[in-house]
């Protein structure tokens, strides 16, 4: 929760693309300790005292917001409606 009065850094992090080499959603890529990409990196952005982080998701967003969900990480998810432009 963000407290008011508080000036607010945000992290904002793109998982928009369309992984196209990797084939599937790099954010969903596990990493051990039950961690993902996209769930590492918002950890790290908490850790460091960030309490405001972005996720934009476009290609696959489904299937991301799905497996982030389930990381029990929270972030705002926002979808880009267009991601190949």
């Amino acid at each position: 929760m963000i407290k008011p009065g508080r000036n607010v850094t945000p992290a904002i992090v793109l998982a928009a693309g369309a992984s196209s080499r990797m084939g599937h959603p790099k954010a969903n890529l596990p990493l051990e300790g039950g961690d993902t990409f996209l769930s590492r990196i918002v950890k790290t952005f908490r850790r460091a005292g960030i309490e405001d982080v972005v996720v934009v998701v476009g290609f696959d967003a489904d299937s991301i917001v799905e497996t982030f969900g389930r990381t029990g990480e929270v972030a705002r998810l926002i979808e880009n409606p267009d991601p190949a432009s």
